[in-house]
């Protein structure tokens, strides 16, 4: 099993160079889709990468990293 602490930071670049200024706050803002890239840069299985990006971004929204307004969207603020 793979451990989801090893993804955080990877993930947290990943969308970081993604991102670009919302229009209308100024802050960084991403709509680069996770799984395809965990399944296609790690080698993960759907079923791992769905994980992995549910746990990552978590992660990153509980250190005030990132907010995500739902799971089902593809939209990431960067916050720092």
């Amino acid at each position: 099993m793979h451990d989801i602490q090893e993804y955080v930071e990877p993930v947290y670049h990943y969308l970081r160079a993604n991102a670009g200024k919302d229009d209308e706050t100024g802050t960084l803002v991403t709509n680069a889709p996770l799984h395809p890239w965990l399944v296609d840069t790690y080698g993960l299985t759907p079923s791992q990468a769905q994980r992995i990006r549910t746990g990552s971004v978590k992660e990153l929204e509980a250190q005030g990293r990132v907010r995500r307004e739902h799971p089902r969207t593809t939209r990431v603020w960067i916050l720092r």
